[in-house]
């Protein structure tokens, strides 16, 4: 089998402006690159280029595959993780699922990648330069609080038998397209999905984040109202929306995300899926 990679960043929120275009041209010589998506494929050699930094510096999020093991997947939130840190200590598997942050501010990336190698994963992928056009919408789901990519990560990620699961994110039983093709691109097995969602709680259709939103809105007076409808109209607005959700999650105190306890181990979840 021969060797091959495959190098994906999109941008989301807007364009690349000329300087972060410049910088981007400065990290491959060979990439396709345009103001919204920057493309590179090798079948000898290997990406150098700075992928943290290209996500801080306009790209949103990024793909990296490889045949011979390699299938990371990097996303930039703004405005933080869409729960506190001590719930995402839950989902974090060493050198596996991790959260960058920024020196400055609430934002970082959020970094997948399974320790995994040649023999990992049973297929090549052959539609990978379509495959991020389909994760994308995953960034928005986290932005808005959903906690099931983090569960589908832990999933992918661990394989200690007697790791505790994390909290189960509801709505594990009817995924969205896009973690759907998460699910497939680690190779998670349909009957594991399954055995994971037993003990997830129904999404209902009024989500406990918009209520928690609702409320939020009636408690602020009607200047502070007016001043962030100013910064929608004004300003970056995906950047302020996150900002305004993370915001609410924290003033709230409240687990935007309807879960239920952790009761079963990795090893359990492995058996119960046969």
């Amino acid at each position: 089998m021969s060797e091959y990679q495959f190098i994906h960043f999109l941008a989301i929120d807007k364009p690349l402006n000329d300087k972060q275009m410049a910088f981007m041209r400065r990290q491959s010589t060979r990439a396709e690159i345009t103001e919204w998506e920057f493309t590179n494929e090798y079948d000898f050699g290997d990406f150098h280029g700075n992928a943290k930094e290209m996500l801080r510096r306009g790209f949103d999020i990024h793909l990296h595959y490889a045949n011979f093991g390699i299938r990371r997947l990097m996303i930039r939130l703004p405005s933080g993780l869409p729960c506190d840190r001590r719930t995402f200590k839950a989902f974090q598997v060493e050198d596996c699922v991790e959260w960058i942050a920024d020196k400055k501010g609430k934002g970082g990336i959020l970094d997948i990648e399974p320790e995994s190698d040649a023999g990992t994963y049973d297929e090549d992928i052959y539609d990978v330069d379509t495959l991020l056009h389909k994760l994308v919408l995953i960034r928005n789901l986290l932005i808005n609080g959903d906690l099931r990519p983090l569960y589908i990560a832990w999933l992918a990620c661990n394989y200690d038998e007697q790791s505790m699961e994390p909290p189960v994110p509801a709505g594990l039983g009817k995924l969205p397209r896009e973690l759907k093709a998460m699910a497939d691109f680690y190779e998670l097995s349909n009957k594991l999905l399954e055995a994971a969602a037993k003990r997830s709680p129904r999404l209902s259709k009024a989500s406990d984040a918009g209520e928690t939103i609702k409320e939020w809105i009636a408690k602020q007076s009607p200047k502070e109202l007016r001043t962030l409808v100013g910064k929608f109209l004004m300003n970056d607005t995906a950047e302020i929306r996150a900002k305004t959700l993370s915001r609410i999650r924290e003033q709230s105190g409240a687990v935007t995300w309807p879960t239920a306890e952790p009761s079963r181990t990795w090893g359990q979840l492995r058996d119960s899926a046969g």
